[in-house]
């Protein structure tokens, strides 16, 4: 269901990030300096290597926490 988040729940979804969030990490903690130098393709069709791709992943869940807490201020 990866990009149809609009028609699921706020529960759902919540769930969903948590696992991905959780699966990052444990994909990332096992990774070492020849991995994270592996280089790979981005959603955008540019080479990045392994650990580009997880700084950025981390840029953009920190990034959309601070658009939900903003909305959610903006609630109260």
């Amino acid at each position: 269901m990866v990009g149809r988040y609009s028609e699921r729940s706020a529960d759902r979804v919540l769930a969903a990030l948590d696992r991905a969030c959780r699966r990052l990490e444990l994909l990332a903690s096992v990774l070492g300096p020849p991995e994270l130098g592996a280089w790979c393709i981005g959603s955008d069709g540019t080479q990045r290597t392994v650990g580009q791709l997880l700084a950025r992943a981390v840029h953009e869940l920190v990034r959309h926490e601070m658009d939900i807490r903003v909305g959610l201020a903006q609630l109260s």
